[in-house]
């Protein structure tokens, strides 16, 4: 792999490994550490600069960044931008529970 600054870590309930990083957008590592899947804005994201990485409890995965907040769709991910939310205010965790401002 070859990316910057790790800013975000999340194991997903399919055990992959996402890691965020400062300015070349999301890794996935597959459960078995084999397959390593870069995503970048070719696949829908606002930006490469990750700010956090969070799961759901219907499992759907969201990834902020500097531009916006994003929906990972099915297989093969694309990821959906929820509008033009700064990334400070678009995700926090209280309680153990996903929130948005």
């Amino acid at each position: 792999m070859d990316f910057d600054v790790p800013i975000a870590l999340h194991e997903d309930s399919q055990g992959n490994l996402w890691i965020g990083s400062q300015e070349r957008g999301p890794y996935r590592i597959d459960r078995t550490g084999v397959t390593v899947t870069h995503y970048t804005t070719r696949y829908g994201l606002p930006s490469n600069s990750i700010m956090g990485i969070l799961e759901d409890a219907a499992g759907n995965l969201w990834i902020s960044t500097q531009r916006g907040l994003c929906l990972a769709e099915e297989e093969p991910i694309y990821f959906q931008l929820l509008g033009d939310l700064p990334f400070q205010d678009a995700i926090y965790v209280e309680e153990g529970e996903f929130c948005l401002k």
